[in-house]
């Protein structure tokens, strides 16, 4: 078995540490990436409803694709 230079030289606590400094850093930020890109998509959803043409709020008349309807 192959041990990490860090766990031969200073003993398995400092692996240990270290791992955990790793963690606290990066799930941090991807959880605050994460949720950026959320709320990006989200706004921009809301962004684009306002752009809709007009044609996107008539009403279909429904009995013109179904035609055994009426």
């Amino acid at each position: 078995m192959v041990l990490p230079a860090c766990v031969v030289a200073y003993g398995p606590g400092v692996a240990a540490f270290l791992l955990k400094l790793g963690f606290d850093l990066v799930v941090p930020v991807l959880v605050a990436l994460y949720l950026l890109a959320r709320v990006y998509l989200v706004v921009e959803s809301f962004i684009n409803l306002s752009h809709l043409p007009k044609s996107a709020y008539e009403m279909p008349a429904w009995s013109l694709y179904v035609p055994h309807i009426g």
